[in-house]
């Protein structure tokens, strides 16, 4: 019989997780954070509910694409497995793709808008492209009253008034295109989000009594992140809307963890504004204008704050935003993951205060960090189910799919799930093109976590030999003298035929929940 999957009871509430991430490293951390999500991870079933809302104006951002389409992707494809996830009774866990994840616009409304935006722009920059520093302030009214004639001197001593191609650009700064790490102009920008359509609509249905909780992350060595996350988090504790200034807020602060290279000499999109230099002078403004004010500073305004870098910097193509900036998944946008992770399965209450790190078992960026290297409370939390992923991923495709040793259509779950009539549309092929898109995919994301010298490589994508027992990047897993190895195309095949032999559900949901529960087992014994 196959496992159950689900149980029935009546929820008074569905919780919420209100996932803000700011600038290019929260697009980036949420991109990690849906691969994350397919896996699956111990504690959270579909009765959490994600919102992902991703806080940026420089909407042609290449990493905001991604994650974009990495969230349209898992969306689509947790509502064609799970499509009653979220009537309040039933509740589905230990699957893949399980937790719900929903668009701002979605929640809160049975017959919601059908456009999915994940991307909120917000105030008058939103409304304008084009648009400069110095027409956002209206320097030139102030400019033109001769009662405010100081005013604007002080403004044009404050502010640099280069055009906006030069790097020091600010007055004249394009705010479509981002900050371009100027936190004391975004910090004005983001005092509008407040009085946003979006913003608004967030506080209404955050309701901390049935278990709501909110989530910022992004970088404090930039603009828009620096700037961002306080005015969030000011925002939510002034709240008059119900209880929600009581609402627990994780926030994870992330680092500076890449430098750039020179700007090319024949870009025309780049002014060179972005000194990575100051990375380390910005965080330290950032972190000690944070700790300002005792009992109602920053950090003591936050339930849960995560600390989150890598002294081991790779230097990125210098990009200042638009779709050039695809900056490849870093092990420290994973991590920020994980602590989104950490923050729902420990479910700190509001009034704690909680600062916490992360670290690997060993130091050093000679090796790179594979499972030997992570912590056995870090592998159960967050790499376990990620491990089982992965593993059955490779076997859906290289066995299912046959891309690499096809297994026969007469097999007993060919038929039991009509696999040579659907493996090619549908869920199935939502779930393959999930994982192969050549952009912003699963492989892709995982082979992006390889490249640099601060690499994360537990695993391995290649599907080489006869069976799956080249899954870890550490070891090889084979049979031996009186054991046998649990990896072989043969062993899976087996037992996802008895997992499925009398089950009543032939839909994807079910052939996935039989995969998953197969994968599981193999990964168990062969992860020790």
């Amino acid at each position: 019989m196959a496992k159950t999957f689900l149980y029935n009871y009546n929820l008074s509430y569905m919780s919420k997780l209100f996932l803000f991430g700011i600038g290019g490293t929260g697009a980036r951390v949420i991109r990690s954070f849906t691969m994350m999500l397919a896996a699956g991870f111990q504690g959270i079933d579909s009765s959490v509910e994600i919102v992902p809302i991703i806080l940026d104006h420089d909407k042609g951002n290449g990493d905001l694409d991604r994650a974009k389409k990495a969230l349209d992707a898992y969306h689509s494809i947790n509502k064609g497995l799970y499509p009653d996830a979220g009537n309040g009774t039933t509740v589905y866990k230990d699957s893949f793709f399980v937790p719900r994840v929903t668009p701002l616009s979605q929640v809160g409304v049975n017959n919601g808008p059908a456009n999915i935006n994940w991307h909120v722009q917000f105030g008058e920059v939103a409304a304008k492209s084009n648009m400069k520093y110095s027409d956002y302030i209206g320097l030139s009214t102030i400019a033109a009253n001769p009662n405010l004639e100081a005013t604007a001197s002080l403004i044009e001593c404050l502010y640099d008034d280069s055009q906006s191609n030069d790097p020091n650009a600010e007055l004249n700064l394009e705010l479509d295109k981002g900050f371009k790490g100027n936190p004391s102009i975004g910090t004005v920008v983001f005092n509008e989000l407040k009085d946003d359509a979006s913003f608004k609509s967030f506080l209404n249905n955050c309701n901390p009594g049935n278990g709501d909780r909110v989530f910022i992350v992004g970088s404090i060595f930039g603009g828009t992140g620096s700037s961002g996350i306080p005015v969030i988090v000011d925002e939510i504790r002034k709240s008059k809307i119900g209880i929600v200034n009581q609402t627990p807020i994780g926030v994870a602060l992330v680092l500076p963890y890449f430098k750039l290279q020179p700007k090319q000499p024949d870009s025309t999109e780049d002014t060179g504004a972005i000194d990575c230099a100051l990375f380390n002078a910005k965080t330290k403004a950032a972190l000690g204008a944070y700790g300002i004010g005792g009992a109602s500073s920053f950090n003591q305004k936050v339930t849960d704050l995560y600390y989150i870098g890598d002294v081991y910097t790779d230097a990125y193509e210098y990009h200042e935003g638009n779709n050039k900036q695809q900056n490849p998944a870093h092990v420290v946008e994973w991590v920020a993951a994980t602590a989104i992770v950490d923050f729902l399965q420990n479910q700190d209450l509001f009034g704690t205060n909680k600062v916490k790190e992360y670290g690997v078992m060993s130091e050093g960026n000679t090796k790179a960090i594979d499972m030997p290297e992570i912590s056995e409370k870090s592998r159960q939390m967050f790499v376990d189910d990620l491990s089982a992923f992965v593993f059955a991923m490779r076997y859906y495709l290289e066995v299912v799919c046959g891309t690499r040793n096809k297994i026969k259509d007469s097999t007993a779950f060919f038929n039991t799930f009509d696999l040579s009539n659907k493996l090619k549309s549908g869920d199935y092929d939502k779930v393959k093109q999930f994982v192969q898109n050549n952009l912003w995919g699963f492989y892709k994301w995982l082979e992006e976590l390889e490249q640099h010298s601060h690499a994360f490589k537990p695993y391995c994508l290649e599907g080489k030999g006869k069976d799956l027992g080249n899954i870890l990047s550490h070891k090889t897993v084979g049979g031996g003298f009186l054991s046998r190895n649990p990896a072989t195309d043969d062993n899976v095949s087996g037992k996802i035929n008895n997992l499925t032999k009398n089950t009543t559900d032939s839909s994807p949901r079910g052939f996935f929940k039989a995969l998953h529960d197969a994968s599981v087992e193999v990964i168990d014994k062969i992860i020790k």
